[in-house]
């Protein structure tokens, strides 16, 4: 079933009774919110609401959904969380965005059982994240089939523990095999030493590095990094609004790095 470009704010509660359904497509509607009777679809295994730009908010028992296989919620700038307990949803092979909540339920830790997920992934609102223990939780490093990730934090003010934010993004390291990552809004001083692990080829190739695209964005406290880090398997390292970081870079000279492409925009 299709609603894809429809004029739509709202689905009707007998949704719900459509208990074979397997497809739902709800991209590109205004719609607002979604029956909570969506989730005694059971037999459903594909949900798109991408660009559902007015979305407040998922059905809190999208748990029941025990048989989705791929969910989409790209461009649905108004949601601020997830449901509680996507953990159980472990069929997922493709999940667009997980935005961490607050709470226990809905929080980081929640990505631990979905290692079967596969393609783009974007996690934001790292902001919630409270230690670094519950960042870990998530076993980012499981994730094998993930091949571009976007760790995204909100602008949330001063920050005064630098450490503690340093360490979350320590515990998020992904897996080697990643193709292109994306860091946007991280407000540590410095990158944990996963990263530049995760950059810097192994000694005698002992693991095969495939990271080809690396966007650094509104990471404003970062000011250097170690040039002899970038993999050579890298392509494109672009690089904006960070301030101290760009002009580190224009004054060491480092606009050209053999075959990387150095997008610089301060």
């Amino acid at each position: 079933m299709s609603f894809k470009h429809f004029s739509i704010e709202s689905l009707p509660d007998s949704i719900g009774e459509l208990i074979h359904l397997r497809y739902l497509n709800v991209s590109n509607t205004p719609i607002v919110t979604l029956s909570e009777s969506l989730c005694k679809l059971y037999n459903l295994q594909t949900l798109k609401l991408r660009n559902c730009f007015k979305l407040e908010m998922l059905p809190s028992r999208m748990q029941d959904l025990v048989n989705l296989h791929y969910l989409d919620i790209r461009g649905a700038f108004c949601l601020k969380e997830m449901p509680k307990e996507m953990s159980k949803l472990k069929h997922l092979n493709f999940l667009s965005d997980y935005i961490v909540g607050k709470h226990e339920e809905n929080g980081i830790r929640e990505l631990g059982t979905l290692d079967n997920l596969h393609g783009s992934f974007c996690i934001s609102n790292l902001e919630n994240i409270k230690n670094s223990g519950e960042a870990l939780k998530a076993k980012m490093g499981n994730k094998k089939h993930i091949n571009t990730l976007t760790l995204n934090w909100l602008p949330k003010g001063n920050i005064d523990d630098f450490q503690n934010e340093r360490d979350i993004l320590d515990k998020l390291q992904p897996h080697e095999n990643l193709k292109e990552l994306s860091i946007e809004g991280y407000r540590g001083e410095t990158f944990p030493d996963c990263i530049w692990r995760f950059l810097i080829l192994p000694p005698l190739g002992l693991a095969a590095l495939h990271l080809e695209q690396l966007y650094i964005n509104k990471c404003p406290e970062i000011d250097c990094f170690d040039e002899k880090c970038l993999p050579q398997s890298l392509e494109t390292l672009e690089i904006k609004q960070c301030q101290k970081l760009a002009s580190w870079i224009t004054s060491k000279g480092l606009q050209s790095q053999g075959r990387t492409r150095l997008i610089l925009d301060q």
